[in-house]
Order: structure tokens, then sequence, then C-alpha cells
């Protein structure tokens, strides 16, 4: 049974390998997420700090970029200004998700840590972030939020590569 508190628990794990990953205590944990793809690294960052089961661990694992429902689902709530990014909930799973209709590609993964702020790795394809290590973003202040239509642009200007963000609270 997950406790109540998991999505605190899997929020202060995120921060805590992010912060201290170089130390001895973290450093293993550190080398684990970042040697993930982006959303692997989430669910082992969820495993990890107890959030989910191994049960739940290995039905996420069956998601692909494209049949990601077990993850991320058409209904979970959009994040669509960094005011709303603001208000997104401790240890939520964050979904990119390009959309061409009627595709949906799930193109970046992360955990959000509360006030805007998220967890993740391999965060470049947002535009900003590293290629390579867990780290956390400020994506409130720092995605390229496009007034009135609910997405970001992820690419450098002049071009346009919008995507939606979407959330999944915890526990699943």
């Amino acid at each position: 049974m997950i406790s109540p508190d998991a999505a605190r628990q899997a929020a202060r794990y995120a921060v805590e390998v992010a912060t201290y990953g170089q130390t001895l205590k973290y450093k293993a944990a550190w080398d684990e997420l970042t040697a993930s793809v982006c959303s692997k690294a989430v669910r082992l960052c969820l495993k990890r700090s107890g959030a989910i089961s191994q049960l739940q661990f290995t039905q996420l694992d069956t998601m692909t970029t494209d049949h990601f429902d077990v993850f991320i689902r058409l209904t979970d709530p959009i994040v669509g200004s960094a005011d709303q990014m603001r208000l997104v909930p401790q240890g939520s799973i964050l979904g990119f998700i390009e959309e061409n209709p009627p595709n949906r590609v799930l193109i970046h993964a992360m955990v959000a840590t509360g006030h805007g702020l998220a967890a993740g790795n391999k965060n470049s394809c947002l535009g900003f972030g590293n290629d390579f290590g867990w780290e956390i973003l400020d994506l409130a202040n720092n995605l390229h939020w496009v007034a009135g239509d609910g997405r970001v642009n992820v690419a450098p200007s002049p071009h346009q590569r919008l995507i939606r963000v979407q959330y999944r609270r915890l526990p699943l």
C-alpha cells in the first residue's frame, strides 16, 4: 500500500538526488537516474522514493512514446501557463506531449517538485537545461508559454515546436 504522502516523498527524493547527487549518499541514485532516458528516470525516481510499488513500476514500464496512457492520460490536467505550472502538485508526473492529430507523442517527462519547479534528466529538449544529468529546472519562469494557446514552444526563436504539458497526481 502506498502511503498518503507518496507525492511529497517523490518530490523530496527528486530534489535530494538533484541537489546532492555528487555526495556519497546520493551518487549511485544520481548516476542511475542520469543514465536513464527521461521517462524511465521519472519511473525510477518514483519507485526509489517509495511513491509507487514494484507492480506499478512494472505497469509503467510497458509504455512507449506513442502509447503512454499508463503514464499520462488524455484526460489528465493541462498546464497552460506559468501560473498553472506553479500550482502543479508536488510529486506529480509531468508529460510533455507533441500533438499532430490524431497522433500524440511523449517527448519528455519530469517530476514536479513544487512552485513551478521540476526534476528530470536530458532536459535540453525543452529549449533549456542540460543534455545530461538529473537536475531541477524552473519551468514556470523558463518555458516559453504561448499565451492563450495552452502550449509551450520548445524550439529556439524564430522556429516553433509547440508541445502540451500535462500532469498526473500521485498516488497513481
